[in-house]
């Protein structure tokens, strides 16, 4: 898996990201995994996902805010990206 191929499923995957979808960023990750173009034994070891969001402040605040990181295995290194996502306000 080249690193072109790993950066055009993220970006296909996050287009959708809310506070409904973070299993789907999971999946995703999940899915280079088994592809090979994560390092780690284990999930935990190549990926994680994290949320800040209580549905209710989300609300309340206008925005959601998404984590995830990434071992890569070409260049070997950690890889964190920090997604938010401002909702409009009427």
């Amino acid at each position: 898996m080249t690193r072109d191929r790993s950066e055009s499923d993220l970006r296909h995957g996050l287009y959708r990201v809310s506070p409904t979808k973070n299993a789907d960023v999971s999946s995703i990750l999940r899915g280079l995994g088994q592809q090979g173009a994560l390092m780690g034994a284990q999930e935990h070891e190549a990926f994680f996902v994290t949320d800040d969001v209580d549905p209710e402040r989300a609300i309340k605040e206008g925005y959601y805010l998404l984590s995830f990181g990434i071992t890569s295995r070409k260049p070997a290194e950690r890889i964190i990206v920090t997604i938010q996502q401002q909702m409009q306000r009427d």
